[in-house]
């Protein structure tokens, strides 16, 4: 009897044991399910790991596990924990994370086609099995479009056009490394040491400035809907605004699986409309540094970082020291730099066109036409600048070889390799152009920017909603970049720059036409134009007062890009 009842005692200390292991597992799970919708993905993957250890058959707790260790781009763990989850209780999200997890593993083996396509197809399975439990699920339906999408595809972008930006990019890189390696050691390090000292304070606060905005985003701000699913994911907020939003997406896109005919989803932006030298130099990146994710930070940064410093040089030998470091200030704090911190092909842009006018304005007619090359294979509004190189090449010409006038030629022939692209590779050369017009600029009109003007006016004056952007302040400050841009090709064309003013003047014409809420992107690849601004804050309380305003609305404009509000 006494045996019996010991072991009557045993059994009921075993029973409780369990049963507050069972309640300790769920209370660490519920810790990590809160843990990872503050964005604290490594404190929610101890929580589930601590549940997991008390209650090895919790399928919430793998569930939570895999997301943890997704949010954490462990793609090749989170599979595992998501397939453990799916053989306790299959749920159309489990399925979903599962289809994630191989797709972020995709994007690992972008260099290796039949890897990729492997794990695509285990991704299309796995959003399929989610949509079987719930057809509902819209995540498992964007990931299927997405896993289906670049399984098709050829996994990165065309060879050919590759092999034009690689050996662009090496025939100037070699000339540039002659040129140093001519110069004086005294004139390298002085010039090094200007360039540090007129680059360095702008670029790292204006970088800042934008970056903290992309961290404090989805804490001050209510995340609005994204336009299509994304292909690189991050739980890192910086990394989120810079690859997440708008062309960014379409970019990594074209980068990891190449072009494709048509918008991937109804209703949405095709990808013949992103120009290819950005997705090149993406991959490139990729290449180097082994992560889509930090490539997507890193190439931009990169690329504005250059774009200053040829500034820097170009003003000064064009004005002088002082204006050409106010005029870096300029570049760095105007609503658009926010795209040098995004992966979008501004900034890229910037640094080719600069080029092509230093090269072309010192008689390097070849080196100007590659150049001016690169810039309209990244833009298309490069072609405003062939005023700029003609005048300034013809100017050359009269004193020199009229080889200098080939420069001319640099950002139309950028697009034509990408038209004979197209042409080759989907039968329409004029593809791109058809993919703006279908999908972008249907029913807007001649000029998209006039529209919104008046709208916008109307919608002020009688106070109601205005269908431009998210508000009527986005609105507005493209009215201000418009006519502050006008007025400095205006005031160049004052101080006879004529070949500069042209490249002002017909970007803002060209840019009438897109939308009102893109000028600040658009026009503020017009370089030229801080030189006229430069001028202005030659009175120190005009300088600080402008650099305390402009740097206020670059960190709302930030803010708000970052929390996915249209003000591109």
């Amino acid at each position: 009897m006494k045996r019996v009842a010991t072991l009557v005692a045993v059994g009921l200390c075993l029973l409780c044991t369990a049963a507050r292991a069972d309640d300790r597992a769920q209370q660490l799970t519920a810790e990590g399910w809160s843990a990872l919708k503050l964005g604290a993905a490594p404190e929610a993957q101890v929580r589930f790991e601590r549940a997991l250890q008390l209650d090895p058959n919790a399928a919430s707790a793998w569930a939570g596990l895999g997301d943890a260790l997704f949010w954490q781009h462990e793609f090749r763990a989170a599979v595992s924990a998501f397939e453990r989850a799916n053989e306790l209780a299959p749920h159309a999200h489990t399925w979903t994370g599962l289809g994630s997890a191989y797709v972020g593993l995709a994007t690992r083996f972008f260099e290796l086609a039949e890897q990729r396509r492997a794990l695509l197809g285990r991704a299309s399975f796995a959003f399929q099995r989610a949509l079987a439990l719930d057809p509902s699920w819209a995540a498992a339906r964007g990931g299927l479009v997405i896993a289906e999408h670049a399984r098709r595809q050829p996994g990165a972008p065309p060879l050919a056009l590759s092999w034009v930006v690689a050996l662009s990019l090496l025939v100037l890189a070699a000339a540039a490394l002659q040129r140093i390696a001519q110069s004086p050691r005294a004139t390298r390090v002085t010039d090094a040491r200007a360039v540090i000292a007129a680059v360095a304070a702008p670029y790292l606060l204006t970088r800042a400035i934008v970056l903290l905005a992309f961290w404090l985003a989805p804490r001050w701000l209510e995340q609005q809907a994204g336009v299509e699913p994304v292909l690189v994911s991050s739980d890192n907020p910086i990394l989120r605004a810079a690859a997440e939003r708008w062309d960014a997406n379409l970019y990594v896109n074209v980068a990891l699986n190449g072009y494709d005919a048509g918008p991937l989803w109804s209703g949405h932006w095709g990808l013949l409309g992103q120009l290819p030298l950005l997705p090149v130099l993406y991959r490139f990146t990729m290449h180097g540094l082994g992560d889509p994710h930090w490539s997507a930070l890193v190439l931009p940064h990169l690329a504005l970082l250059l774009a200053a410093g040829f500034f820097y040089f170009w003003v000064r030998d064009n004005e002088d020291p002082a204006t050409a470091q106010r005029a870096v200030w300029a570049l760095m704090l105007l609503p658009g730099s926010l795209f040098g911190s995004a992966l979008y092909a501004e900034a890229i842009a910037m640094a080719c066109l600069i080029a092509a006018q230093a090269h072309v304005q010192k008689g390097r007619g070849a080196l100007s036409l590659l150049s001016g090359m690169l810039a309209g294979m990244a833009r298309i509004n490069a072609l405003a600048a062939v005023p700029m190189l003609a005048l300034a090449a013809w100017s050359r010409a009269r004193t020199g070889s009229r080889w200098v006038l080939c420069a001319l030629l640099g950002p139309p022939l950028g697009l034509l390799v990408f038209m004979l692209y197209t042409h080759f590779a989907f039968g329409d050369a004029f593809a791109y152009f058809h993919e703006l017009r279908a999908h972008r600029f249907t029913g807007q009109g001649a000029a998209p920017t006039l529209r919104d003007v008046k709208l916008l006016v109307s919608a002020t004056w009688n106070g109601t909603a205005v269908p431009i952007g998210d508000s009527k302040a986005v609105g507005w400050l493209g009215v201000a970049c418009l006519l502050a841009y006008a007025w400095a090709g205006a005031d160049l064309l004052h101080k006879r720059r004529l070949p500069e003013a042209s490249f002002v003047l017909a970007g803002v014409l060209l840019a009438l036409g897109s939308n009102l809420i893109s000028q600040p992107r658009y026009l503020w690849l017009l370089f030229p134009a801080y030189i006229s601004f430069a001028r202005l804050g030659r009175v120190p309380f005009v300088r600080y007062a402008a650099a305390a305003a402009l740097a206020l609305v670059l960190f709302l404009e930030a803010l708000a890009y970052a929390a996915f509000y249209f003000v591109t």
